[in-house]
């Protein structure tokens, strides 16, 4: 059975566009495939910060039916995640 890896925050840099996920068992990974990156770092430092869940940040106007899709799917999640969260620039 494949893991289920949700992406929870997008970087832009100037060597491209990153993207972290956490895993089961609070397991990061990073698309710049690297073991401890400075995203992981980023976003494991945010979620201890914050009682270890990560603080997503979405705007203003996302729909409570959005909401439940990205809860049920980390497809619809990660969608989710690309249109209305405030990405990080590194």
């Amino acid at each position: 059975m494949s893991e289920d890896w949700k992406t929870v925050q997008f970087f832009l840099t100037p060597q491209g566009v990153y993207e972290v996920e956490i895993g089961a068992e609070s397991r990061y990974r990073c698309t710049c495939h690297r073991d401890m990156c400075k995203h992981i770092r980023f976003v494991k430092k945010k979620a201890a910060e914050n009682g270890g869940s990560y603080p997503v940040k979405i705007s203003q106007g996302v729909s409570e039916r959005d909401l439940a899709r990205a809860r049920k799917s980390p497809r619809k999640f990660r969608e989710l995640i690309l249109k209305h969260a405030v990405p990080e620039v590194m």
